[in-house]
């Protein structure tokens, strides 16, 4: 059922803006990307958008997208540090869309015309989780996420997929119980722990030949297929069990996750934090390069990955996929990065 309910931003005070920055904050090598959304004078030439992020300061948090260089910023949305916080998003920049999320208040979905930073009033589509972390198919028809299953009272914690469908404006989960293990003494009859959902960079409902596979970490609850950081694939017709393509073999594996974008071109590939930025070939877990850092996202031709340092430093760093070369793009306080891709 479409929900029909617009965002209203007097309501839980949250600001649009489209207030363009020209000048970077002190601290390059670099300060490019941190843009401060505080002058109103937009800059003399044409604002090309190229990565969005989060910056977080002690009253506010912003969503802002910035150029490649990192010297020009716009603040898309603002919220305060109150229960009304933005929480997540992800931009399907081709379709002019963004989805975020606001604190405890659910998922919202705008667009707009022709200035990115400036974006319609919210809609609010699903009003039971607010992620922090969602993506959009490659074909801009879905939206998917996960949530906790909260009448589950057994071991861990149980989650399970939800999508909303574009064009039907309805919302639906998918359960894996059916692939799960049950252990009786745990509490556990089949439930999945599940992170971090994102669509195979080959889904393609139209195309009869696309396994319209997802990518997510997680485990089985009942510890019949092992770590819960594992990283596996699943069809969503539901005819065959999740695939696991990497054993987490009991290290921590950072909440952000990156799948390679599909007009990119080469081997599918997702990176990951587990010590370092991890790249695993979706085909069979192979392991590519890796390199010091944490919270990746590839770049739309997957040549470059941005990314925290993971030196404790609040530094930004560009690194090229191969690892072959690096720079520090940022020493602004940035978070969860998403390449915008036209």
């Amino acid at each position: 059922m479409r929900v029909s309910k617009i965002f209203s931003t007097a309501a839980i005070a949250l600001v649009l803006g489209a207030a363009v920055s020209a000048a970077p904050p002190e601290g390059k090598g670099g300060g490019k990307g941190g843009g401060n959304g505080g002058d109103d004078e937009p800059p003399a030439e044409a604002f090309l958008p190229a990565i969005a992020y989060f910056e977080q300061s002690r009253k506010s948090k912003d969503l802002k997208l910035t150029n490649r260089a990192g010297d020009v910023a716009c603040v898309v949305k603002q919220s305060g540090t109150s229960s009304a916080v933005l929480r997540g998003f992800v931009y399907d920049a081709a379709n002019k869309m963004l989805a975020y999320s606001i604190g405890s208040r659910g998922i919202f979905l705008t667009t707009w015309d022709e200035d990115p930073c400036v974006v319609g009033d919210g809609t609010l589509i699903h009003s039971q989780a607010s992620p922090e972390f969602m993506d959009f198919s490659p074909d801009g028809n879905y939206l998917v996420w996960r949530e906790t299953v909260q009448d589950y009272s057994g071991f861990g914690t149980a989650s399970e997929i939800f999508f909303y469908d574009l064009s039907s404006g309805t919302v639906s989960n998918i359960s894996l119980d059916a692939h799960g293990g049950s252990r009786p003494e745990w509490g556990v009859n089949g439930e999945w722990a599940v992170s971090n959902v994102q669509f195979s960079p080959d889904f393609d409902p139209s195309n009869e030949n696309s396994p319209d596979e997802l990518i997510f970490r997680g485990a089985p609850l009942d510890g019949s297929l092992g770590e819960y950081e594992s990283l596996f694939s699943y069809n969503i017709d539901g005819q065959s069990a999740p695939r696991k393509f990497y054993d987490g073999g009991g290290d921590y594996i950072d909440i952000v996750m990156s799948v390679t974008n599909p007009t990119g071109g080469d081997e599918a590939r997702i990176a990951i934090t587990k010590g370092h930025v991890r790249q695993i070939a979706i085909s069979n877990g192979a392991e590519g390069p890796t390199f010091d850092g944490y919270e990746p996202a590839y770049s739309c031709d997957n040549s470059e990955i941005i990314h925290r340092s993971g030196t404790g430093k609040a530094d930004i760093r560009i690194t090229a996929a191969d690892g072959s070369s690096t720079e520090t793009w940022s020493k602004a306080n940035l978070r969860f990065f998403d390449w915008f891709c036209p």
